[in-house]
């Protein structure tokens, strides 16, 4: 933003920021400038600072390094503090190895920034460092993985003969190899916890996985008490077997979780936005 911010244009400050934010997510790393020079007083107070405060860029640069921790998102503000105050208590609670350290960076509260109500995707606008992995992306990301896993997908997509095996392929959820795609395709950070006004309804949160674009692959719900569960299982893909992310509707293999489960969302179909190039069986389905 800094680099490529212009001072003679007609766009308001806050339009051209949210251009250059967005224009941003799309870089790959090799597209970014080589020179760096820090902020002026005046680009801070009439550019960095009505878009987020000192408190949430220091908050960033930790979210963008973070390893297991998982961020949360209050996108709902009609209430008072109480509620969200008990379920971080319940978080520490439920958590044998949490620290104090895990703290402040995480908890993305402020009415004054986060007030988004149902339109949680609006916070990469603020905190694009949730996409962490997203200037390491690759357009043709897991390399043998992928040959692999595709291979072996579409394998199980051309043996399909019933109906109902059709339907589960024409949002391809029904097998392994599409569940490691899926994985493939997974921010390098844990899935964003969201705490909208329907938890303040349930006493349970979002739970989304997110893609590099910010785009949720699969979504599930938590109660606070078990989120250690989901930082425990980010190390080695093992979320792939967690309760959590574990297929709600169509996971019939012997032992498979109770609820809740996930359920995949739309662009990850099998001709959804992002799957019909991910899974590339869209041919085997015309």
């Amino acid at each position: 933003m800094k680099q490529t911010w212009d001072h003679s244009s007609t766009e308001t400050v806050e339009d051209q920021r949210l251009r250059l934010v967005r224009v941003f997510r799309l870089l790959r790393l090799e597209d970014l400038p080589n020179s760096h020079r820090d902020p002026s007083e005046d680009e801070i107070r009439t550019i960095l600072d009505p878009w987020r405060p000192q408190r949430w860029r220091l908050a960033a640069n930790k979210i963008q390094v973070r390893e297991e921790q998982p961020v949360w998102l209050r996108t709902y503000y009609d209430s008072d503090d109480k509620k969200i105050a008990e379920w971080l208590a319940l978080e520490e609670e439920g958590d044998p190895n949490f620290e104090e350290d895990d703290g402040w960076w995480r908890i993305l509260d402020d009415p004054d920034v986060f007030n988004f109500g149902v339109n949680w995707k609006r916070v990469f606008d603020v905190m694009t460092e949730l996409l962490s992995g997203h200037l390491r992306r690759l357009s043709d990301p897991g390399g043998e993985l992928l040959t692999q896993y595709r291979r072996q997908l579409r394998g199980v997509v051309g043996s399909a003969m019933d109906d109902t095996l059709e339907e589960r392929v024409s949002r391809a959820q029904f097998s392994v190899p599409a569940s490691m795609l899926q994985s493939l395709k997974a921010s390098e950070g844990t899935p964003l916890v969201v705490a909208d006004g329907e938890a303040w309804q349930t006493d349970k949160l979002r739970l989304l996985w997110l893609d590099w674009c910010g785009n949720p692959i699969r979504r599930s719900e938590i109660e606070p008490i078990d989120l250690w569960e989901v930082k425990d299982a980010w190390w080695g893909f093992k979320f792939l077997n967690q309760r959590h992310w574990r297929d709600r509707e169509n996971d019939n293999r012997v032992g498979a979780p109770p609820e809740p489960g996930s359920y995949l969302c739309e662009k990850y179909y099998a001709k959804g936005e992002v799957g019909k190039d991910l899974y590339a069986v869209d041919d085997l389905l015309q």
